[in-house]
């Protein structure tokens, strides 16, 4: 029984490590998709755009969303929700002529984190559903202040 005790607390340290480094994945997922909306948004200040067809407004709201449902332990859904918002962010660069940066794209490492996600449609759908609040104009995040009034970034 003694020589049990050890392998049993030895395999149950190794599934708490897994599982942390899981959500630390997702968290830094999240943390990525945020840093790519806040270059979004410098780009367009700098290239004095206050409208891209919605879309970082769509971002905006795609993201807090992640997290939100990231602190209630919903990491997969999370992780669909923010990596559709960095696509959306990474748009908005590409559209005022920014450079494709790999630094913008979603990770073949962080794809592996979202299984069988939802389509656009649905993922906003669900994000307005739950943050009423959020505009849905562009021009409303034109102030490089107003990003720090959502809830896009985690700590």
């Amino acid at each position: 029984m003694k020589r049990k005790t050890p392998f049993f607390a030895s395999i149950f340290l190794f599934v708490s490590f897994i599982s942390f480094a899981q959500n630390d994945a997702y968290k830094a997922l999240l943390k990525h998709t945020s840093i790519v909306i806040h270059a979004a948004q410098k780009h367009m200040i700098a290239a004095g755009k206050t409208d891209v067809g919605g879309l970082l407004a769509k971002s905006v709201l795609l993201q807090s969303h992640a997290v939100k449902i990231y602190r209630q332990k919903n990491e997969k859904n999370s992780a669909c929700s923010s990596a559709k918002a960095r696509e959306l962010a990474a748009e908005i660069i590409k559209k005022i002529g920014g450079k494709e940066n790999a630094y913008y794209l979603v990770s073949d490492e962080e794809k592996k984190l979202l299984g069988n996600c939802s389509g656009e449609a649905e993922l906003l759908k669900e994000g307005k559903k739950n943050l009423k609040t959020l505009s849905e104009n562009d021009k409303d995040y034109a102030d490089p202040k107003s990003l720090n009034a959502t809830n896009i970034d985690i700590k």
